[in-house]
Formats: C-alpha cells, sequence, structure tokens
C-alpha cells in the first residue's frame, strides 16, 4: 500500500480525489471513497504488535484476539472516508485516554510479564497521539469542506459472557446532544432493528451493555463539536469469537444489509444537517 504522511494525506483529502494509503510507520489506513461528510472508524481491528513490546506481552496470541475486534473494518468498507488501526489494542487501547491507554490487567488476566519501562510506555503514548494527530486532521479537513460530520465508531463484543438476550446492536449516547441528533438516532436504531440474520434474534438499543464512555467519542465532542459520533457496537455474530473465524456467510448478509442502511443514512444526515448548517446555505 503506498504510504503518506499528515501533510500528504491533508493535500488528498483538500484536493477529494479517491485514495488509499497507509501511515509511514504502519498503524494506520485512511481511504477516502468519495468526498461527503460520512466517516467510519475501526480502532480496535488491529491485531499487530509494536516489534520491540510483543515479547513482554504475557497473553497468547489467541488472548489477544477474543478481546480485538477482528473484522469490523470490514463494516466501514464501503463508507466515504475510512480509518483502521492495525495495532492490537493490548499495546495501547485508542479508546481510552492518554494516561489509562495501556492496560496493566484487562478482562481479569494480566497483560504484561514484567510491567512497562518508561520507554516503552513512551513509545505506545506516541502511538496514541499519532492516532489523535490523525484523526484531528481528518475531521478538521471535512468539516472545514462541510461543517458538518458523522462518524461510526465501530466496535463489536463477545456475548457468551452475558445473560439473555444480548443486543445485536449498541448504540452509546454519552457524549452525543440528543436534542439535536436524537431523531436521526432513533431513526436509525430502528432501521437497524429491522436487520434479519436467519436463526438469530435482533435486539437494537441504547445505552444496554455500552453507554459510549470511550475516549474517541469524548475526544471527538470536545475537539471537532461538528462531528456527530455514533459508538455502535456490534454483537460477534458473525464469528466464532473463541477461534477468531468468521462465518462468511453470515458476515456477507450482515455486511450487506449494513451498508445500505450507512449508506442511506449518510445521505439522511446530509439533507438534514450539512444542507442547512453548510455556509451560504
Amino acid at each position: 500500500m503506498e504510504t503518506a504522511d499528515l501533510a500528504e494525506i491533508k493535500d488528498k483529502l483538500q484536493e477529494g480525489r479517491p485514495f488509499s494509503v497507509g501511515t509511514p510507520d504502519g498503524f494506520f489506513s485512511i481511504t477516502l471513497r468519495s468526498c461527503q461528510p460520512v466517516i467510519g472508524t475501526s480502532i480496535h481491528a488491529g491485531h499487530g504488535t509494536l516489534d520491540a513490546l510483543i515479547s513482554e506481552l504475557a497473553l497468547s496470541e489467541a488472548e489477544r484476539l477474543y478481546e480485538e475486534d477482528p473484522y469490523t473494518d470490514q463494516f466501514i468498507a464501503q463508507l466515504p472516508l475510512s480509518i483502521v488501526a492495525h495495532v492490537s489494542r493490548y499495546q495501547g487501547d485508542l479508546n481510552r485516554s492518554p494516561e489509562k491507554c495501556i492496560y496493566d490487567e484487562a478482562w481479569g488476566k494480566q497483560v504484561w510479564r514484567n510491567g512497562v519501562s518508561a520507554a516503552d510506555q513512551a513509545q505506545i503514548k506516541a502511538y496514541h497521539q499519532s492516532y489523535y494527530e490523525l484523526l484531528d486532521l481528518v475531521l478538521g479537513v471535512i468539516n472545514q469542506q462541510f461543517n458538518k460530520s458523522v462518524l461510526y465508531d465501530l466496535h463489536s463484543y463477545n456475548y457468551s459472557r452475558h445473560q439473555g438476550v444480548p443486543p445485536l446492536f449498541n448504540i452509546g449516547t454519552h457524549h452525543i446532544d440528543l436534542k439535536h441528533y436524537g431523531d436521526f438516532l432513533d431513526s436509525l436504531l430502528t432501521r437497524l432493528a429491522d436487520i434479519e440474520i436467519p436463526g438469530m434474534v435482533n435486539r437494537s438499543v441504547f445505552d444496554e451493555l455500552f453507554v459510549g464512555k470511550g475516549y474517541q467519542a469524548e475526544f471527538i465532542k470536545k475537539k471537532h463539536p461538528k462531528t456527530l459520533c455514533i459508538p455502535l457496537e456490534v454483537k460477534k455474530v458473525f464469528m466464532d469469537e473463541f477461534s477468531g473465524d468468521c462465518n462468511q456467510e453470515v458476515m456477507a448478509g450482515l455486511k450487506m444489509q449494513l451498508d445500505k442502511i450507512f449508506a442511506a443514512y449518510g445521505e439522511l444526515f446530509i439533507k438534514q444537517y450539512v444542507d442547512i448548517d453548510s455556509p451560504g446555505a
């Protein structure tokens, strides 16, 4: 894949022509398919590790994969603009603040063999900072062009640990202005609830298992208030959560339906918010 630094990515975004590049360090990739203010991120899809830190991890590769969000990058692969992280959340969680992005323990398991040295902490925090510099740049350019934007913050979750019938989709609203966007979200959730997967119950909810307090949503609300960030958790029905194997048939059906919804609600967001609020409208 072609690589580009922040200055080059900014130029490409401002030019508005389709492109797909990775950052020089290989940590992230960004793809522009069409020039619209509709964005998707998959910040927990990555399984890669920083070379200097891999030997320090106490968890096996399978244990790391279990709590990562594999395949979520596929759910945003048709959005006009997407950003994907390729490094494991265990090497620095991008959905936590810089101060808390390094796990000591996660889901009851020790993450590091002997803790994390000051030098390694600095490397992890630099990785974290590099993502938010990229996100800040992207949203700055898009909001300058369109005045407003919507970002789908895609995640997935393991459901076998939950009792009852866990939701297929969970939107977290903690950092969302519901007075402004409540009707849009209600309509979106209704459409998500219409998704059909053979043999599976679709419950789609707000704030049941996840309320949307992740750092990315917090960062966007504070730094880019003109961006509606929608934290969306998808139940891992499209894969075996223990082996990590993808069920291609379920994935294809789920992705096809999500693609249609994201396309329709991208158009609706632009009609309801961008056209009204854009300069000169």
